[in-house]
């Protein structure tokens, strides 16, 4: 698209339009034959992907424009999956 309008938009200018983000997301999923998806399933996605690669959670809020250090995140995210639970544990047991 940018290499069509002959490289980076200038200024402010969009590449393209979403004049409704709830509508656009509702739109590609019904197109690609998924199950409805909202911008908070997308963070919730983000959120939780950046906790499973050990992203720091202090670092993850301040992302995510929270002023709580991390708490919220803590509070919402504390349901770690099993997969990375047991991935943690073995980072405790593996000797260096």
């Amino acid at each position: 698209m940018r290499q069509e309008r002959g490289g980076d938009p200038p200024g402010d200018e969009k590449v393209f339009q979403v004049l409704n983000a709830k509508k656009a997301i509702s739109a590609a999923c019904k197109r690609l034959g998924l199950l409805a998806y909202s911008h908070r399933s997308f963070r919730r996605m983000f959120i939780t992907r950046c906790i499973e690669k050990g992203v720091d959670v202090k670092v993850i809020a301040e992302w995510q424009g929270h002023r709580d250090g991390g708490k919220l995140i803590l509070d919402t995210y504390s349901h770690v999956a099993p997969k990375h639970s047991t991935r943690m544990a073995k980072l405790m047991s593996d000797t260096d």
